[in-house]
């Protein structure tokens, strides 16, 4: 077996690694998009993220394991954790916040009440396993694999702007169910992530301000 995982292709490991990691995601995404009650498509991933830590820490084991036999080790991401880095994340999540309020400020101008629904995150129960999903293991679910993994894999053969380009859109596709508050965040947050991951070459900074970002929601 671990000859076998090791001949595959670079393409072919990529493949897997996404549809094994984000494949459930984006297909209960783009399901949840096309239903007709918009409040329910918001809350149905808020209410209680506690729900998917079990199948996010799952995934993260398998994947590591995959990426151990193919010669990935704990060097591939980059964790340096320190008081620059750390407001370097700081500063992260506020750029990323100050493009969701504006965004909604302006929403509340131009959409219905019904739209806007998707603004809020009511309804979240905070706590402690809840606090524990949105602020450790989402963040770092999210940010080693669509960062750290996505960007490393594909920037050795790709341009900065696809590279980055290629994670947000994989950052999108989990997140289409949120409808108005993929444009305000997770868009902003892709790039805004991306860039500084492709550059300063540490997740710390991105997996923090992920965080901050999830509590502001989780408190909301």
């Amino acid at each position: 077996m671990t000859a076998i995982v090791r001949r595959i292709s670079g393409r072919t490991e990529f493949t897997v690694v996404i549809l094994a990691s984000l494949g459930y995601l984006i297909t209960g995404s783009v399901w949840l998009m096309f239903r007709s009650d918009i409040t329910a498509q918001a809350l149905s991933v808020t209410q209680q993220p506690c729900s998917m830590v079990g199948y996010r820490l799952a995934v993260m084991t398998g994947v590591i394991a995959f990426l151990s036999l193919r010669g990935w080790n704990l060097r591939d991401f980059p964790l340096r954790v320190n008081l620059r880095q750390t407001m370097w994340g700081a500063g992260l999540f506020l750029s990323v916040f100050t493009v969701y309020v504006a965004g909604a400020g302006l929403s509340r101008l131009l959409l219905s009440e019904k739209a806007m629904a998707l603004y809020s995150f009511g309804g979240c129960t905070v706590n402690l396993p809840n606090l524990i999903a949105v602020a450790v293991v989402n963040p770092l679910f999210e940010e080693l694999l669509i960062l750290g993994y996505v960007i490393r894999s594909l920037k050795i053969e790709h341009t900065v702007w696809f590279t980055i380009n290629a994670s947000v859109l994989l950052r999108v596709l989990c997140h289409l169910n949120q409808g108005v508050y993929l444009l305000a965040v997770v868009i902003p947050m892709g790039l805004v992530f991306g860039h500084y991951f492709y550059r300063r070459n540490n997740l710390w900074p991105p997996i923090l301000g992920h965080s901050l970002m999830s509590l502001v929601f989780l408190a909301a």
